[in-house]
């Protein structure tokens, strides 16, 4: 599966905008700190299991941390590569 960035950015918005205290409109993957919207550890986790599931992949060990994650656009990178790994 190959996606763009901005598709990437589209559809992971998508898949964890029921968790995040934010407008989805007003996002900007950049600046977004996963946990200042609310994405604590336990909702991370079971975010990345949709993601896993959506895209088919599989996120290492290391990346199961929000902590690790940090921001939407380091966990969009972080899909992209596990895309193109396929």
């Amino acid at each position: 599966m190959s996606s763009s960035y901005r598709e990437l950015e589209i559809q992971i918005i998508d898949l964890i905008k029921d968790s995040i205290s934010v407008d989805v409109s007003n996002l900007k993957g950049r600046d977004l700190i996963l946990v200042d919207v609310g994405i604590d550890s336990m909702t991370y986790v079971a975010k990345v299991i949709e993601i896993e599931i959506h895209f088919g992949v599989e996120f290492d060990d290391d990346y199961l941390s929000v902590d690790r994650v940090k921001t939407l656009s380091n966990l969009i990178s972080y899909v992209q590569y596990l895309l193109m790994q396929n």
